[in-house]
């Protein structure tokens, strides 16, 4: 069934997303779901429509005309909604870390939230500051999520994963969620080498200069 597709109507579920803190990997999963298989269109082996994979390739906006091409904007709502409680359902108290590094991080702070997300998720967040004086580390953190074992460099947070934790709960743009699992790990840091860090005893602040 086709839906007529209107620009408000895709800038409210695009808002929607933005909320919830839907990720690609569930706009993937629910296009799979609903966009059949075209036999006329070359698919992929995972039977997804040739029209799926250009509107996977283009990126949310067009992800979203497809499904409202196939869906009422109510049945995409519905159903948005349900990722986004599966991923706070299946850690119990991560929503509680929502906005927890929001404001002025310390490294006391990094590590009790980093304990927190790990007994809740059971992945690593750390942090690196520029520099460590005899005063303690110093500047602007940036947070980083578990390094591959065998590799000196560090993985950055995606943008919804780190919003979720640093943006204060008031913020419009603060998600609802950090969205699944597999999309919380950005691209490499290739500036940074761990292994030349000063790290604190439970490795969950570091410091690129030491100046102690």
């Amino acid at each position: 069934m086709n839906h007529i597709i209107d620009t408000d109507t895709q800038a409210r579920l695009h808002a929607l997303v933005t909320t919830l803190g839907i990720t690609h990997t569930q706009l993937d999963d629910y296009l799979g779901d609903v966009s059949l298989y075209d036999a006329s269109n070359a698919g992929d082996q995972w039977g997804r429509s040739a029209a799926h994979l250009a509107a996977e390739a283009e990126g949310v906006p067009a992800e979203l005309a497809l499904l409202l091409s196939l869906q009422t904007e109510q049945q995409i709502t519905d159903r948005l909604g349900q990722y986004a409680n599966a991923v706070l359902a299946e850690y119990p108290g991560l929503a509680e870390l929502r906005g927890a590094l929001a404001g002025t991080v310390t490294p006391e702070r990094v590590r009790a939230i980093a304990g927190e997300f790990h007994g809740i998720t059971g992945r690593c967040l750390f942090a690196v500051w520029p520099r460590l004086d005899r005063h303690g580390y110093r500047g602007d953190p940036k947070l980083y999520i578990e390094p591959e074992s065998n590799d000196s460099f560090a993985a950055t947070l995606t943008d919804n994963l780190r919003s979720f934790l640093t943006l204060p709960l008031d913020d419009p743009h603060s998600p609802r969620t950090p969205g699944h699992p597999d999309d919380w790990t950005g691209g490499w840091d290739m500036d940074l080498d761990v292994e030349d860090c000063v790290w604190d005893e439970g490795q969950l602040n570091g410091a690129r200069i030491d100046r102690r």
